[in-house]
């Protein structure tokens, strides 16, 4: 028996096959390896990057605490000397001055040497400042009291030679405190200077007549010469101190930035050193992800001409088989379990060709038993069993008519004929009511005996009535002799006829009483005749 299915591909002699467990295990070494591989450079360069971060903390975390700290006495000490300098209080001044020291000795317990120098250069130069401020203020009080008694030595001469009062000259360093209030201050005094020229030039042209107004200009000349020279001794003291602030404040500047720029350096440098390990980790990982990437792609090609492709040929072929088509032939693979599976293709195919050939006969000797079980042997028409399944079939869904049908005076044409003869009768009567019906959905059954029973679903009383009509007049032009009849000299049937609709309460049972009763009545009534079911029909005992 050909199935269609063609021989194995023959394969070479250096044709080698594996296991599928060895095979699986060749793809997968690869890749675990390169897996394995990748994890460890991971976990190495995230080794490194954990023990940077542990170094900055344990390292650079201490010196930025200690180098915010200096800052802060930094900050601090420069408060401090502006204080000294600009304060008016001698104890603000003094007490600032003990807190510049105090940040400045302080500096001994700094870790970094350059501050402690720092520190100890600014330690005399804040005692400097403090003695200079002194010296300043000392000036001013003396500028102050010169121009006291300048101001009270020159009424006189002011009234002499028609000049209001000078203003008053408040030249008190401790209401001086940045550059603008000196110049204002200087400004103030030059022009004092210009309103007192009338007087020198007075004091220049004095009569020798007039010895009161000499002893004033005396007294002029003596007063503003000490004036100017109080003026030039508070002028030199302040800019002494003003120099030695300026001096102190940009030291400690210079300490501020270094103590902040030395840390930011050193924790600059872990974090780039954290950035490139952090950079040779992700190198590492994205080139470790392009070769397993690569790795997973040729795995991938290999299980699917190894192992997908083969099972895709064979499930091709398999539905070709299923459906009774020739198939192809499938190259051979490496795999020996699949191998040893598409081997089986060629028998299986032949075993499916079989069975599906004994499945043919049986199905058709099953339809031919089938087929007997519901046909009636002798006229061929459906038998009572296939009455009853397909009456119940029908069942109340539309509407049905049943024919009750029975050959006249049948037991004197099997007397006379004998029963060969009255079997070939009855034959030739159910050929001639299959012939009578016109639709596939109308049956006519074997109901025992010379009785036969026709179903007619949706169909009208007109229609049923037309059927059993045209069945007698077959019946009777089959032209059977019947001697013996007392209805006609050929051979006739009675016909009842009855009807179910859907709305109907009648059950089958019922359905075939109205018939069989209607049949009575064709019968009693001279037989060769059709009668349809009426409630008034009496009792179905047959005549």
């Amino acid at each position: 028996m050909n199935s269609g299915f063609p021989s194995p591909v023959p394969r070479p002699a250096s044709f080698r096959r594996v296991g599928v467990y060895r095979f699986l295990a060749i793809l997968t070494l690869p890749v675990l390896l390169l897996l394995g591989a990748t994890c460890i450079l991971i976990m190495y360069h995230l080794a490194d990057i954990e023990k940077l971060a542990a170094d900055t903390n344990e390292k650079r975390l201490p010196g930025i605490l200690a180098a915010q700290r200096t800052l802060i006495n930094i900050e601090n000490m420069r408060r401090n000397v502006a204080m000294i300098y600009n304060a008016q209080d001698p104890r603000l001044r003094r007490n600032a001055l003990i807190d510049a020291l105090a940040l400045a000795s302080e500096s001994v317990f700094e870790p970094d040497s350059g501050f402690i120098d720092y520190a100890r250069t600014a330690e005399p130069l804040i005692r400097s400042l403090s003695e200079a401020k002194s010296r300043s203020d000392e000036a001013a009080d003396s500028l102050h009291n010169e121009e006291l008694r300048f101001s009270n030595a020159n009424g006189r001469l002011l009234l002499r030679a028609g000049l209001p009062d000078v203003p008053h000259m408040a030249h008190n360093a401790r209401y001086l405190s940045s550059d603008t209030d000196i110049a204002q201050d200087a400004a103030h005094s030059e022009h004092i200077q210009e309103l007192l020229f009338p007087l020198q030039t007075l004091c220049r042209e004095v009569p020798s007549d007039d010895p009161a107004l000499r002893d004033d200009c005396d007294r002029f000349k003596s007063s503003w010469n000490a004036l100017t020279a109080a003026w030039r001794q508070y002028v030199n003291a302040d800019n002494e101190a003003r120099a030695l602030w300026r001096q102190l404040d940009e030291l400690l500047r210079k300490l501020s930035d270094d103590a902040s720029s030395v840390e930011a350096e050193l924790t600059y440098r872990a974090m780039e050193h954290i950035r490139t390990e952090a950079r040779r980790a992700r190198t590492a990982f994205f080139m470790a992800s392009l070769l397993l990437i690569g790795v997973l792609i040729v795995f991938v090609a290999a299980v699917h001409r190894s192992i997908l492709a083969p099972i895709a040929l064979a499930s091709r072929d398999l539905r070709k088989i299923r459906y009774g088509q020739p198939t192809n032939s499938i190259p051979p693979v490496r795999l020996r379990e699949l191998q040893d599976l598409l081997d089986l293709l060629p028998s299986l195919s032949r075993h499916l060709a079989e069975l599906s050939e004994r499945s043919g006969q049986l199905e058709k000797e099953k339809d031919r038993y089938a087929n007997l079980s519901l046909r009636d042997a002798l006229t061929g028409v459906y038998n009572r069993r296939s009455f009853d399944e397909q009456l119940s079939r029908d069942g109340r869904k539309v509407p049905l008519a049943l024919l009750m049908l029975d050959v006249d005076l049948f037991k004197l044409y099997n007397d006379t004929f004998g029963h060969q003869a009255g079997d070939a009768a009855l034959a030739a009567v159910a050929h001639a009511m299959e012939q009578s019906l016109l639709r596939g959905t109308d049956k006519v059954f074997r109901y025992g005996g010379e009785e036969f029973a026709v179903l007619l679903p949706n169909a009208t009383e007109k229609a049923a009535r037309a059927v059993a009509e045209r069945i007698q007049r077959n019946v009777r032009a089959l032209a059977l002799p019947h001697p013996a009849s007392s209805v006609a000299p050929v051979l006739t049937v009675s016909i009842g006829v009855a009807l179910r609709t859907p709305d109907d309460k009648a059950d089958d049972t019922e359905l075939i009483t109205h018939a069989d009763k209607a049949l009575y009545r064709a019968k009693s009534s001279g037989r060769d005749r059709v009668c349809l079911y009426r409630p008034e029909d009496g009792p179905t005992a047959r005549p």
